[in-house]
């Protein structure tokens, strides 16, 4: 792996390019893989140990991994995706540094200086008035505050959770969105539908109607069901 997946002739990038090196051990804990991922770190690869049965020891998963942050036990492809993509997406496109505001607090709609893109906002002018706010299409996100979802790769349909999709935003990169018809709902930020959900069926009337002479609409006398 280390030899041939992360060498220069198969386009990896230095190093020094600020590229992360990350490699994914899928183990079922009858192979020794242990030592040649001392190895593959040596060489910076930052490496994920995924424990796919219960032979494998958290203990060597640790060992693989070099970090207790780095390895899971899952028992389908499901949480595999789930999970992976969340803790790669962290160490690849770590969060940029905090730029903070002018010290006359207005920021700049011309060169959009003066908000803060760790939250992904953008200055517009609102009322005349330069304001850092969420683009449109990216409401902050009731838990994280950021102006939209996760970090997402558009080229990969798994890597925004259903039933959110890859958008592009104002600055260049891309985050999960809710597609047209959903909102994120406030407390969970899960993407909820915006349709109305129908109303159950009224229960049959076996016992016959009379008028109810204060709202003028008819009621069931008794509502029985049958046996």
């Amino acid at each position: 792996m280390v030899n041939e997946g992360f060498s220069d002739r198969r386009g990896v990038r230095p190093i020094s390019e600020g590229a992360n090196r990350v490699a994914v051990i899928i183990t079922d804990g009858r192979n020794n893989v242990t030592q040649p991922a001392k190895t593959a770190r040596s060489y910076q690869i930052n490496i994920f140990a995924i424990g796919v049965t219960d032979h494998v020891s958290p203990t060597e998963l640790e060992l693989i991994a070099g970090s207790p942050n780095r390895w899971f036990l899952v028992e389908g492809f499901k949480d595999l995706n789930t999970r992976l993509r969340s803790l790669v997406q962290k160490l690849a496109c770590p969060t940029p540094p905090h730029i903070p505001n002018p010290s006359n607090g207005l920021c700049s709609p011309d060169t959009q200086e003066g908000c803060d893109r760790t939250l992904g906002q953008i200055c517009q002018l609102v009322g005349g008035q330069p304001t850092c706010q969420c683009p449109d299409d990216f409401p902050a996100h009731p838990k994280t505050k950021i102006c939209g979802g996760d970090i997402c790769n558009q080229e990969v349909a798994t890597t925004c959770p259903n039933p959110e999709i890859c958008r592009r935003t104002p600055l260049g990169n891309y985050r999960c969105v809710c597609p047209t018809g959903f909102l994120r709902e406030t407390r969970s930020g899960v993407c909820i539908s915006t349709k109305a959900q129908p109303m159950p069926p009224a229960p049959p009337c076996y016992g016959g109607k009379i008028l109810n002479p204060r709202t003028g609409e008819f009621i069931c006398k008794i509502k029985l069901f049958p046996s």
